[in-house]
């Protein structure tokens, strides 16, 4: 730290300002040296400024800092060295003039081109006085011409611009590094049609040398290397059981052919549901009736959307909300909140279900009071065909609908489709089957299943289901399912059509969870790639710019110095006031061994 105002006029520079005292002399002498151009130009043009070259400041012990903080001590020793004489020859095009800084009233109005840029050009066209004072001398400016096209020596120190002007340590470059073994992993999964999501870059933080920056890279190395084995050993699961599901197409209750499962939607407890397209709903519990059963054994409609209908038989027992449907109308279920589903990774926050009444009369529909996969009841008269079409969306978090995709589709359990044909009792010899038709969606057996797809493309089974227990535990359940493989689109849609001559219900289940003993799934996978920052350009005292060794003050005494024989190399004649500026650097040059010395 250096000392404040107080510490000035005490005679001496302290040991812990020497290099602000170097720096000061050596931007002093640089400021007389890019002058030799033209010391006394009968005209100078002036143009606008130039943007100052942002250079990060290190802290208040920096060379920029140091400079300005001892400026005035530094004064009786600096400003003689680096005062310009007055004017004698010709400026050649694009000259730089500088102002005496000994008077009062030239510091009051300018600072050295070296810590700030002229903000007020002034053009003189009046040739300037052989004995011209602070107030007549034009103020600093350069031609762009000169600097367009006369380019600076090699090691040439430019005074044009600001090299002081501090800015955020921030800025500068990024390095985002890509590790070749995360490369080689994501690649794989990608041959097997496995998406790995980009999440945002990992940043770890800003390097102000070489020697953090290499210690960053071999962090992010590290980091990335990381995800690389996780991504792995998920590929490598999926590959063990896709040669599982490829070599057990015949095996029963496998599907028959390799598909992969990309949508979780297996129960969802805590969903919320709200119903548009209506306002009747109905009041009382029931046995599976029609609508006019329903309303000729006391049950009422009104505006009021309670789960009136219990059932044992929705996946282990529900409620139900059950409004009546008119035919032709559609009514839409949404339920939200969602916690467990995605699709392909995705998380799904929202599922709608849109039913209409494709009968000719009044019906009845019912949605599940919470859980959406527990899937949807249709109520109709027997003795004639009930048909009610639906369509199912998912939306993401953002409430964008879902689209599926071939390479990992979404496979709808299609399950409890029950045929039957009683031998005995009061229902001996009356018929109910339940099937799926009109669907978009691409049908795959289950091998060992009775249901498949039939010549008038309904999906129903082949023989009657009297001897398997409708219970997704039973070993058997298999045997009265399909799967619905959704391979394109933003919607599953089907018709759920029965036909009987006794039971007036029909239900459902809307879920993933398919009835095979095995199922392919694709394991989700993301990655991040890690940066980290370069600072920009740091002026620190004692070291060389943008390198991170540091000098000796032999060294610095060394650098300085070829700087100042740089400068006078430059010199190809050799007047006047070129002799007096070879002295005044000569001056320098003794004051800085002066400054090191006494360090």
């Amino acid at each position: 730290m250096f000392h404040n105002s107080k510490t000035k006029g005490h005679g001496s520079i302290r040991k812990n300002k020497v290099y602000g005292t170097i720096g000061i002399l050596t931007l002093g002498t640089i400021a007389i040296l890019s002058a030799h151009q033209g010391v006394a130009a009968d005209e100078v043009k002036a143009t606008k400024p130039t943007t100052p070259a942002p250079v990060a400041e290190a802290s208040d012990t920096s060379l920029a800092a140091q400079s300005k903080a001892a400026a005035t001590e530094a004064a009786s020793s600096s400003t003689a060295a680096i005062t310009t004489a007055k004017a004698e020859t010709t400026a050649p095009a694009g000259a730089i003039s500088t102002a005496d800084t000994t008077t009062a009233s030239a510091t009051t109005t300018t600072e050295s081109a070296a810590t700030q840029p002229a903000t007020a050009p002034v053009a003189s066209t009046t040739p300037a006085a052989t004995t011209a004072t602070p107030e007549t001398t034009p103020a600093p400016a350069t031609t762009a011409k000169a600097e367009a096209t006369t380019p600076a020596p090699a090691g040439a120190v430019s005074t044009s611009d600001p090299v002081a002007t501090p800015v955020d340590r921030t800025e500068g470059s990024k390095v985002t590094v890509e590790n070749q073994k995360l490369k080689d992993a994501i690649s794989e999964a990608n041959g097997y049609n496995i998406d790995v999501k980009q999440n945002q870059n990992d940043n770890i933080g800003t390097a102000n040398n070489q020697v953090e920056s290499d210690a960053k890279k071999d962090l992010a190395n590290t980091l990335e290397e990381t995800q690389a084995t996780r991504i792995k050993t998920g590929v490598d699961a999926y590959k063990r059981d896709l040669k599982k599901a490829q070599a057990n197409t015949g095996t029963p209750g496998y599907l028959s052919e390799v598909v992969s499962q990309g949508l979780k939607f297996e129960r969802e407890p805590n969903a919320k549901l709200s119903i548009t397209g209506t306002t009747e709903f109905g009041q009382k519990d029931m046995n599976n009736m029609s609508y006019e059963e329903y309303v000729k054994s006391g049950g009422t409609f009104a505006n009021n959307p309670i789960p009136a209908f219990t059932t044992r038989l929705s996946a282990g027992g529900s409620r139900f909300v059950i409004p009546k449907i008119k035919s032709g109308q559609t009514i839409t279920a949404t339920y939200t909140g969602l916690q467990n589903s995605k699709y392909n990774g995705v998380s799904i926050s929202k599922v709608t279900y849109e039913v209409t009444n494709l009968n000719p009369k009044t019906g009845i529909v019912g949605f599940a009071e919470k859980d959406p996969t527990r899937g949807i009841y249709t109520f109709y008269d027997i003795n004639v065909p009930s048909r009610y079409k639906v369509v199912a969306r998912f939306y993401d978090a953002d409430g964008n609908v879902i689209n599926f995709k071939k390479d990992n589709p979404a496979i709808l359990a299609l399950t409890s489709l029950t045929k039957t044909e009683p031998k005995t009792g009061k229902l001996a010899g009356l018929k109910h089957e339940e099937s799926i038709t009109d669907y978009n969606f691409r049908p795959v057996k289950i091998t060992g299943s009775l249901v498949e797809k039939q010549t008038d493309g309904r999906l129903a089974a082949n023989i009657v289901t009297d001897g398997i227990k409708d219970d997704y535990d039973d070993p058997n359940f298999y045997k009265m399912g399909i799967a619905g493989v959704a391979e394109s689109g933003d919607s599953i849609s089907f018709v759920m059509q029965r036909t009987t001559q006794w039971d007036r219900g029909y239900w459902l289940a809307i879920t993933s969870k398919l009835p095979s003993r095995f199922t392919l799934v694709k394991p989700d996978l993301e990655y991040n790639l890690v940066e980290y920052n370069l600072a920009g350009n740091v002026l620190l005292d004692n070291y060389i710019q943008g390198t991170t060794t540091k000098l000796t003050n032999t060294q610095t005494v060394k650098n300085l110095r070829e700087l100042l024989l740089v400068k006078t190399t430059q010199q190809h004649t050799k007047t006047e006031s070129q002799q007096r500026m070879a002295r005044s650097i000569n001056m320098c040059h003794q004051l800085i061994i002066q400054q090191v010395k006494l360090n």
